[in-house]
């Protein structure tokens, strides 16, 4: 029985585990090309503080919605889901495996299980933000936005990080526009609408080594020029750019309007970034049970196995799962997206969306 959804391999976990060299390796087995499922490397110019690969590093391997996005261009979860669906649709057309590879759960969640329906912002919507935000100042107009929000919305205010001024924007336009929240919106869709026949590797380490890996990550970023990059980018786009919000991004920008010293940017850098893979592992330790994803169990498996020493010969997707290395997964996924009772429910073919966490 063919497949009648399109299928895709979405790889996330928290930043700093290593998620796009895993998903190369994964590529050159099962005649994949990968998607970047990160929120900043969509756009061109952001490459050392996005950690966005060279050219050179994707060993070959074909890459899709990476520096294709002008930073002065608006770009969320919806503009994501619809790129990325037209990627996957295609590569499932000539036969090869499209593998999602990122950590911005806002954007894989909308891919994989839909989008709330939310009513069209207003004219009338932009008029009254944009004269809100008139005569504001860049370093003030996050927590202007962020308060006046919590005013209107807080239900949305509650559920934004204040430093996230796309977010904060958007949940204001939404309830200018109708008078009702963006989250409640997001509440009555729930995002069980899943689309594809997918299978999800959420990477897991342990706290202490995943750390040690963010502060080397950070020293390699500032070693390979991150404040010459900001420099850069700051003089060809506006600093309320989106991405100038990010992590990295948005501590080299206060670092060169002297909001602290050299020092002080690297510590805060680390210690964001240390914050945000948290908030990573809190999201994928709790959405795939709120989505009702297909649980196929927890394993640790070792990396650096030879891939043609292992075998999974004889053995099903069905019931415990083994997983000790690589080799073993690409198996596992090959015949995950192969055996078609994996997608039978009450004798139909549904998209069906299933999860696996690996301990790397």
């Amino acid at each position: 029985m063919p497949l009648t959804y399109p299928k895709v391999l979405v790889i996330t976990g928290p930043t700093g585990i290593g998620k796009s060299s895993f998903a190369i390796e994964l590529a050159k087995k099962l005649n994949g090309e990968i998607l970047n499922g990160d929120s900043v490397q969509v756009y061109f110019g952001f490459d050392i503080g996005s950690a966005k690969l060279a050219l050179v590093e994707q060993e070959g391997v074909a890459h899709h919605l990476l520096s294709y996005i002008d930073p002065r261009e608006t770009f969320d979860a919806a503009r994501f889901t619809r790129d990325a669906t037209e990627k996957i649709n295609f590569l499932n057309r000539i036969n090869k495996l499209p593998i999602v590879c990122g950590g911005t759960g806002l954007y894989l969640r909308s891919l994989l299980c839909g989008m709330a329906d939310v009513p069209e912002v207003t004219s009338a919507a932009r008029i009254e933000l944009n004269k809100r935000e008139a005569g504001v100042d860049e370093v003030n107009l996050k927590p202007v936005l962020f308060s006046w929000l919590s005013e209107l919305d807080p239900l949305a205010a509650k559920n934004i990080d204040c430093s996230d001024l796309q977010r904060i924007r958007r949940a204001l336009l939404v309830y200018l526009s109708s008078g009702v929240s963006l989250f409640s919106y997001q509440s009555e869709h729930q995002h069980k609408s899943a689309k594809f026949h997918a299978l999800v590797l959420i990477l897991k380490m342990d706290k202490e080594p995943l750390n040690r890996r963010i502060n080397a990550r950070v020293k390699e970023m500032i070693n390979s020029g991150l404040i010459n990059e900001v420099k850069r980018l700051l003089a060809i786009y506006p600093l309320k750019s989106h991405a100038f919000n990010a992590i990295g991004y948005r501590h080299a920008v206060e670092f060169l309007r002297s909001d602290y010293d050299f020092e002080k940017m690297i510590e805060l850098l680390k210690r964001d970034t240390r914050h945000f893979a948290k908030r990573q592992r809190t999201w994928w330790r709790n959405q795939p049970r709120m989505l009702d994803w297909k649980f196929l169990g927890s394993k640790r498996f070792n990396r650096k196995e030879d891939l043609s020493t292992t075998s999974l010969s004889g053995s099903s997707i069905a019931g415990d799962i083994c997983v000790s290395s690589i080799s073993e997964l690409v198996e596992l996924v090959a015949k995950y997206f192969a055996d078609e009772n994996t997608f039978l429910n009450d004798g139909e073919s549904k998209p069906i969306v299933s999860y696996l966490e690996l301990e790397v």
